[in-house]
């Protein structure tokens, strides 16, 4: 009998249980509390396909807004790129691949614009380069590498703008052209090498024109020619030397061009010719020479044309003949 009304008791309690259930939480049953999908909310998974019927790109889209993770594919099957959507925009960490699979190029994006540290990589796996990026600009130091992995230039950035000192190296590890930059343009002095470490061009730059003194050398060590520039200009005295290093020629620029009196000669250091110029031409007396420095022609130019008396002479330096080149006019 005792087993019988606990178990009476027992069915009570949960009928009871089952009854408090419905009385307090009737959301639970009601149908019309039961929610549904907004499918127009819903991100639906897209694939488009090259001709070959290869996938070319697959992920998701919110109306026509790429959102999530997406996926594009070379036509041999090989990714291509792997990255994130916001609302059409890339975002976060991005990665970019060569045809061969190997990484080309991984960073941040923020509103599609690259942020934060990147780098670049050969389609051998080595490193290209490496830097930041500010909104979508370079800002800051970068790095450039040959592809043996020996270092070739050490930039400096402010928004995409060429900053501060830069250095240039061949693939052997020397200093091919250092110099600095002020709001993107060469400024005071650089420097410019051969493979050798031979100096090649000294020179002077203000906002990224010519100015001041210019040096350059042949390979071997000996000066080629120096000389001044202003705004980008030659202005005043330039020498020119042989490779032997005997003078080529020497005289004066005014905007670029040749004014004054001008001298030449071999590389023997003989005399060639020698005379005025004026805007880049011969204008005015001149003189030429046999390779032994003795007088050979003497003479006027007018415009880079012969005028008045001319004079000839024998390789002795006697007169041989004299006339008169009649005006054009």
């Amino acid at each position: 009998m005792k087993r019988y009304w606990f178990i009476v008791i027992i069915q009570c309690s949960l009928l009871a249980l089952a009854l408090f259930n419905i009385s307090f939480k009737p959301e639970i049953l009601s149908v019309q509390s039961v929610g549904t999908t907004n499918w127009e909310l819903t991100p639906k998974y897209t694939k488009t396909y090259f001709d070959n019927g290869l996938t070319r790109s697959e992920g998701r889209l919110l109306d026509t807004n790429k959102v999530g993770w997406w996926k594009t594919y070379y036509k041999n099957g090989i990714d291509k790129s792997v990255g994130e959507y916001e609302s059409n925009e890339k975002t976060r960490l991005w990665k970019i691949f060569h045809e061969n699979g190997e990484l080309k190029s991984v960073g941040n994006y923020l509103g599609n614009l690259k942020v934060g540290k990147w780098q670049t990589f050969y389609g051998s796996g080595e490193i290209k380069a490496k830097g930041r990026y500010n909104s979508g600009l370079k800002s800051g130091e970068w790095k450039e590498y040959y592809e043996n992995g020996t270092l070739k230039s050490e930039t400096v950035f402010e928004n995409d703008k060429k900053v501060g000192y830069w250095k240039h190296y061949y693939p052997n590890g020397i200093i091919e052209k250092q110099g600095a930059y002020v709001n993107g343009e060469r400024n005071a002095f650089w420097e410019t090498r051969y493979k050798n470490g031979q100096v090649e061009l000294e020179s002077n730059w203000k906002n990224g024109q010519k100015h001041g003194w210019f040096k350059r050398y042949f390979e071997n060590g000996q000066q080629k020619w120096v000389g001044e520039f202003e705004n980008g200009q030659k202005v005043r005295l330039w020498k020119y030397y042989h490779e032997n290093g005997a003078q080529e020629c020497e005289g004066y620029f005014s905007d670029n061009k040749k004014v004054g009196w001008w001298r030449f000669w071999e590389k023997d250091g003989n005399m060639t010719e020698e005379g005025d110029y004026a805007l880049d031409v011969k204008n005015g007396f001149y003189k030429t020479y046999f390779s032994d420095s003795t007088i050979k022609t003497e003479g006027y130019y007018f415009e880079n044309e012969p005028i008045g008396e001319w004079k000839y002479y024998t390789a002795t330096g006697e007169l041989e003949k004299k006339f008169t080149v009649e005006d054009a006019d």
